[in-house]
């Protein structure tokens, strides 16, 4: 937004987008609702970068179809519309011209007031007791194995490319950065061989650890890693080889994709089209 900063306060914010209509139009036609963000793209070397796109309704670029919830469509139980709804997805995703999609939300519901428990598809009741235990304890190890991860590890071991890290702290540790979840879990005892970005902007909590603990790519945009890993780098607190192998894990999901849509890109002939 023009001419506010980071000690503008929310009642100055707004104030400034009441009295003129260059700050709401900013918002509005910010490149968050129309174009990709992409991450690495080096088209000299033929490598196309991850091309993130939102969700959870649907891709949030043009006039790509806009679904219902998924707590509204979670109710249906019907999983077959469910693989129709994610294979639309799918067609308008490459038809806009991205290649990552952000849009599976499976976390668990703590609380009917969470400000994003639409995008999730509610509550299983097998789940309800442990969580209501959870909930007044917090989360031990049993508890994170029978409740908060099968749903996950379900999806892992189908064959996702890659993974979104969280904000929140899981048993003391920042998700973003946490060792347990995103390598002894995730890619030790689930042999996943995918990617985790962080969620955006303050998802990543301490850059210089989060690539050794799993995390490899900073999202949206190039933040904290750019100021820090180079000192990082030449004082020894952090090893080269674990960029390496961040670096490997998403250029090879990445020319993957690329390799096996070469030959099947839509044009956006496909929006509204597909169901």
């Amino acid at each position: 937004m023009p001419n506010l900063n980071l000690n503008d306060t929310f009642e100055n914010v707004t104030k400034s987008i009441r009295d003129g209509g260059d700050g709401l139009r900013t918002i509005l036609c910010h490149r968050y609702n129309y174009e990709l963000f992409v991450h690495g793209s080096i088209p000299r070397l033929g490598i196309p970068g991850t091309r993130f796109t939102d969700g959870s309704r649907g891709v949030v670029m043009g006039s790509s179809t806009a679904f219902p919830v998924a707590m509204a469509h979670g109710a249906t139980r019907d999983i077959d519309l469910e693989r129709r709804i994610g294979d639309a997805i799918g067609r308008e995703a490459k038809a806009q011209g991205a290649n990552y999609f952000a849009g599976v939300c499976v976390n668990l519901p703590r609380h009917p007031a969470w400000g994003r428990i639409q995008e999730t598809y509610g509550e299983n009741p097998l789940m309800l007791g442990e969580s209501g235990l959870a909930l007044t304890k917090g989360v031990d190890e049993d508890v994170l194995h029978e409740v908060y991860l099968p749903h996950f590890r379900r999806i892992v071991e189908g064959g996702v490319a890659s993974v979104m890290s969280a904000y929140n702290l899981v048993n003391g540790k920042w998700a973003d950065q946490n060792g347990n979840l995103l390598t002894d879990i995730l890619r030790g005892k689930w042999g996943y061989e995918g990617f985790v970005l962080s969620d955006f902007i303050f998802g990543l909590r301490d850059p210089v650890t989060s690539p050794r603990n799993g995390l490899d790519i900073e999202a949206p945009f190039i933040q904290q890693r750019a100021l820090e890993f180079g000192q990082a780098l030449e004082t020894g607190q952090l090893d080269l080889a674990d960029v390496d192998r961040s670096c490997v894990r998403s250029l090879s999901k990445e020319l993957e994709f690329a390799a096996r849509n070469e030959h099947s890109q839509p044009d956006t002939s496909v929006v509204f089209s597909v169901l």
